[in-house]
């Protein structure tokens, strides 16, 4: 029996020729089932798998370590080894035994069983070496051979098949499996929002509780898609033995690099080198924040590129005195899961003329729910004004709000906005007081605001992500700001307020906009006079972006 050439096999290899066939099988046989990168590369043909990456990978996973977590980066042959070649051996050691192969979706689970029933199919190595535990013609020999699970010789009748394939969205009832391998249970779709991947967590312990048997043995395969994934959750925890490599790092340290730092290896220089591996982060559509999570497997370096960078924004403990507040609302009228989120956002100028955001909310909600929401939102706060689009006004919300106001005794400052620009092009009004860092957002840690996490998300993820909600509205309060700060420019929006209103009620030519300007600034004196009892002076001007000027 002839087999690839490997520098770690020689020996076999010159002891082999000096067999006779049946003992070279028997040999061969013995290696494989001990040696799960001999098992997976000579014996199911897997011929591109090198040491030492693989070797090393494969005799980790041959430990049989229960609550092994391996995290290897995207590409790295990972399935081939873990879920296809330890599967099937696996078997072969203790064929009585069941196995349940589980991601986060069924497609990709049968996607995976495929390859394994392929192998017992048409593998010709394979079952040549293993006659005795594999069908000579499964589809007629099987009492269950399909692709979402299938028996094989061995069986001891129990309800669980030798193998299934299942999911964390699909769950079985009433079996349980002795042997479970989780194989992409954290993909990029787990992982579009935090209430995802709050669902995908769950989803996990579910699993794990429900189809593991007692005493059973459980095991995950995977990369890393996010800061807040569950494989980062896992590995933070303490309780699983962690196995990760980052496909680039440092030849002293081991800690991964990116593939461009002076030391840098490429950990299969074969497939990912790391010129290879520099176009791929520098491809727009990557980036250094997904490059770092789904290679390096440390999602921390902040994407140059990026539309936001939290290193942007400083962090507050406690909510600053004396802050002007401003709210925004995005408003989406749905209760369905997968529709777009209502979010309303509060954030306020204090005395060194820097935005705390101090307040976001966001959910599913119908008309009246909204209502309820700004209301709260206008009775807790008491934001100076309320920006929202007027399209969300006319098309949705508007003659129920101002009957609940007048209910509620609570009103309203609405500044409406026409959207006459993209949502990119409108969160540039955030995205340069951003840069200069006087946005600023609470800090992390035991107490931090239950809202923090989802808001960085979107901030980070920002367009490309696939909620933008919390973003949009934010963007609003810029806009109300960067409106507020051009009418305190007008010259004639600064004259003493005794002479803006005799002009504006002689009605004299040309006083339209001051007219306006001036409804709006008594509006605003009105208000401010009730919540500082503060009495404005003859020439004094409020600039509600930064006190009294």
């Amino acid at each position: 029996m002839s087999l690839p050439v490997d520098l770690k096999y020689e020996p076999l290899l010159r002891t082999l020729q000096s067999l006779s066939s049946e003992d070279q099988a028997n040999l061969i046989r013995e290696w494989g089932l001990n040696d799960l990168y001999f098992f997976a590369k000579f014996i199911l043909g897997y011929w591109w798998l090198t040491g030492p990456v693989h070797q090393e990978f494969a005799a980790e996973v041959q430990k049989d370590t229960n609550l092994s977590l391996f995290l290897l980066p995207r590409g790295h042959c990972k399935t081939q080894i873990f879920t296809i070649a330890d599967g099937i051996r696996q078997y072969l050691k203790v064929p009585s035994e069941p196995i349940a192969i589980v991601c986060d979706a069924l497609k990709r689970s049968v996607k995976k069983m495929r390859a394994v029933k392929w192998h017992f199919e048409s593998n010709r190595r394979l079952r040549e070496l293993f006659p005795d535990k594999i069908w000579a013609n499964p589809q007629k020999e099987s009492p269950k051979w399909t692709d979402e699970e299938f028996i094989l010789p061995y069986h001891t009748g129990r309800q669980e098949p030798s193998f299934l394939a299942t999911s964390l969205e699909n769950q079985p009832t009433g079996l349980h499996f002795p042997r479970i391998k989780c194989d992409d249970i954290v993909t990029p779709e787990t992982c579009t929002s935090r209430e995802m991947m709050d669902k995908n967590r769950d989803a996990y312990g579910l699993m794990r509780s429900s189809i593991l048997q007692t005493g059973g043995n459980i095991q995950i395969a995977g990369t890393i898609y996010d800061d807040g994934d569950l494989h980062c959750d896992m590995e933070k925890s303490g309780m699983y033995r962690t196995y990760k490599r980052p496909a680039s790092y440092h030849f002293m340290t081991g800690k991964a690099v990116p593939p461009s730092s002076d030391g840098a290896v490429a950990l299969w220089p074969e497939q990912f080198s790391l010129n290879r591996q520099e176009e791929i982060r520098k491809d727009p559509t990557v980036g250094d924040y997904i490059y770092s999570c789904q290679y390096l497997l440390d999602p921390t370096p902040e994407d140059e590129n990026a539309f936001f960078s939290l290193n942007w924004f400083p962090r507050y403990e406690v909510i600053p005195d004396r802050l002007t507040l401003y709210a925004a609302a995005d408003l989406a009228i749905s209760e369905r899961e997968k529709a777009a989120y209502t979010a309303i956002v509060v954030a306020g100028i204090d005395m060194l003329k820097r935005l705390p955001v101090v307040h976001v909310r966001r959910g599913h909600w119908d008309a009246l729910s909204i209502i309820e929401e700004l209301i709260d939102v206008q009775r807790t706060w008491k934001p100076l004004m309320f920006a929202i689009e007027v399209e969300n006004i006319e098309r949705t919300i508007g003659p129920f709000l101002k009957k609940a106001m007048q209910e509620a005794g609570v009103y309203l400052n609405l500044e409406e906005f026409r959207p006459d620009k993209d949502k990119v092009a409108r969160a540039r009004s955030i995205q340069g007081r951003a840069k200069q860092g006087v946005i600023l957002l609470p800090k992390r840690g035991a107490f931090e605001p239950p809202w923090l996490a989802d808001f960085e998300y979107e901030l980070r993820r920002f367009p490309k992500a696939r909620t933008k909600d919390q973003v949009d509205s934010f963007a609003l309060i810029g806009l109300l700001l960067d409106k507020i700060v051009q009418i305190n420019k007008d010259p004639e929006h600064r004259r003493p307020l005794s002479d803006r209103i005799i002009d504006a009620v002689t009605g004299q030519p040309g006083n339209q906009t001051e007219r306006i300007h001036l409804t709006e600034q008594m509006r605003t004196d009105n208000y401010l006079r009730k919540v500082f009892g503060q009495m404005e002076g003859e020439g004094d001007i409020f600039d509600p972006c930064g006190g009294i000027e």
